[in-house]
């Protein structure tokens, strides 16, 4: 969209708010209630994302921890061996 389509878009929008406002004057307190409340299930959802990222990043991290501690094993496991086939001899 360029921008004079935006500006017209933007004064419709406006023309349509003020008729709104005209004839019913109960709806926009409730258009604003509807705004608050869609305010803040956008909030909500905002906060559980933000857990979510904390929570895979915590998870990842413990997955590299858990696969260093692996590695480590199977190297200690494969040392051990070897020590003791070398003491067998």
């Amino acid at each position: 969209m360029c921008t004079q389509e935006v500006v017209v878009a933007k004064k419709r929008i406006k023309q349509q708010e003020e008729e709104i406002k005209r004839t019913s004057p109960t709806v926009p307190s409730d258009i604003d209630q509807e705004r608050a409340w869609l305010d803040s299930q956008i909030e909500e959802v905002m906060k559980k994302r933000e857990a979510q990222l904390l929570l895979d990043r915590d998870l990842q991290q413990r997955e590299e921890k858990l696969s260093a501690r692996e590695t480590a094993l199977a190297e200690k496991t494969k040392l051990e061996l070897r020590k003791l086939r070398a003491s067998q001899v």
